[in-house]
């Protein structure tokens, strides 16, 4: 017997089967500005050596299974946040979204490239 019954099945359109976001924060510095610096880790954060391999790899992944691709570089909190709401929004005539986050982190959240991190439960509601 099969572990996945039709109920657990939705369909994907051939046509425009996915969309997939990846950002990828390679480089990071510390946020100065008052209303945020106390939000700022004490210890910096190592730029990520190879994480561009990591996004040619999820590239070319989601490209052969027909999904539109885009890619955004060392945003800050404020700007991932932003980039996952124009991907919601860009996806709304796809079949599915992915959204990959190649960052820094500590247990439930991502770090912008200002060390200022963003939690994994807003990044959920934004998508649901």
């Amino acid at each position: 017997s099969s572990l996945v019954t039709e109920d657990m099945k939705y369909p994907i359109d051939s046509e425009y089967p996915g969309y997939c976001l990846i950002i990828n924060q390679k480089s990071f510095y510390k946020e100065w500005s008052e209303s945020k610096k106390h939000l700022v880790p004490d210890a910096p954060l190592e730029e990520r050596e190879g994480t561009e391999k990591d996004v040619q790899s999820l590239k070319y992944t989601f490209s052969v299974c027909g999904l539109e691709i885009a890619e955004r570089h060392n945003l800050t909190d404020e700007q991932m946040l932003e980039a996952i709401h124009k991907a919601v929004d860009e996806a709304k005539s796809y079949s599915t979204l992915f959204v990959c986050i190649l960052s820094h982190g500590i247990e439930g959240e991502v770090y912008g490239c200002n060390c200022i991190s963003v939690k994994i439960d807003i990044i959920k509601n934004i998508m649901c």
